[in-house]
């Protein structure tokens, strides 16, 4: 997905169902789903968002083929074969605020 889709999702987005995109904050996990001290964005997309967001939006089609294939792949591997990115916190301007 590119940095101008997910911020157009962002923008669509509030924290109750009034809006086709939702969000809200959980706590990340370890593997084993011990709590994490920090917390992570979760975001929820209707079915009219969806409808674009895989039609439209999803640029990684060769990760879905990479998994079908060799469905044991790690994390670790899928990165070095350029299908995930390294995750990094998204930084978000003072200005964007989400209703």
């Amino acid at each position: 997905m590119h940095h101008k889709d997910f911020h157009h999702l962002l923008s669509l987005a509030c924290t109750d169902k009034k809006r086709p995109v939702r969000v809200q904050w959980d706590p990340e996990r370890t593997p084993t789903l011990g709590v994490l001290p920090y917390r992570s964005i979760q975001i929820g997309i209707g079915r009219q968002v969806s409808e674009m967001w895989v039609n439209e939006m999803i640029v990684a089609k060769a990760l879905k083929d990479a998994i079908e294939k060799e469905p044991d792949l790690e994390l670790d591997e899928l990165i070095k074969k350029g299908l995930m990115p390294v995750e990094r916190p998204y930084q978000v301007s003072e200005d964007f605020v989400i209703f």
